[in-house]
């Protein structure tokens, strides 16, 4: 397996013909010394991540990289966190009308709406599915820093888990979404075969701005 590397974008594996894939995302505000935007891509049945985005980049550029990185990957379930940013995320991927958005059901206003609410009610459980993936080598993570993240993610209180010191967990959390969706939902939709005019260049990013344990 070769990394392809250019920017904030790595790749590992190609996407293929008729092959479902999951595209789970961490969204943050872009500035340079705040926390990383992440996006991973998921082949659905073997779990292993296909590619990674890592970077700061505002939220309308990261809607923009999430729609090329989508319909590259055979127009992914895209899974945006809507906490804080990632509303405008997913607002402006449903704008463009991205065909394989996610819809969660919406218990205070009735109906579905758009993207991944975490809360405080269920972190834990996204965590322990990507913490018994891990553990049970469900999942093959290529990305040496979501790795180095879930080995800096601990549990500091009885109900609360976080990165330690000054480490990062946009990784652990992309990780989280994409397993516990991977463990609860069974209607992943089919593949749309990729437009193969796609700006692969525009996906690969260049929009960067100048005891404890869990796992």
């Amino acid at each position: 397996m070769t990394d392809k590397l250019r920017g904030p974008f790595k790749i590992w594996r190609d996407p293929s013909p008729g092959t479902k894939y999951l595209i789970s995302a961490d969204v943050s505000d872009g500035l340079k010394d705040g926390d990383y935007s992440v996006a991973d891509v998921w082949d659905c049945q073997t779990r292993e991540q296909m590619a990674q985005w890592h970077g700061h980049i505002i939220p309308h550029d990261f809607a923009n990289t999430l729609f090329l990185l989508g319909c590259f990957y055979n127009w992914a379930l895209m899974i945006p966190e809507v906490n804080n940013h990632g509303a405008t995320v997913c607002h402006l991927l449903e704008a463009k009308k991205y065909p394989n958005l996610y819809y969660r059901d919406d218990l205070k206003r009735g109906g579905t709406t758009y993207g991944f609410l975490t809360t405080s009610q269920n972190k834990e459980r996204i965590i322990d599915s990507a913490r018994s993936a891990v553990r049970n080598m469900a999942v093959k993570i290529n990305s040496e820093r979501t790795i180095s993240e879930c080995r800096s993610f601990v549990k500091v209180s009885a109900h609360k888990m976080e990165a330690a010191g000054e480490s990062f967990d946009d990784c652990v959390m992309s990780l989280a979404i994409a397993m516990y969706i991977l463990d609860t939902t069974t209607n992943i939709p089919q593949p749309v075969m990729r437009q193969e005019s796609t700006d692969f260049n525009s996906v690969m990013g260049l929009h960067e701005n100048p005891s404890r344990r869990i796992f």
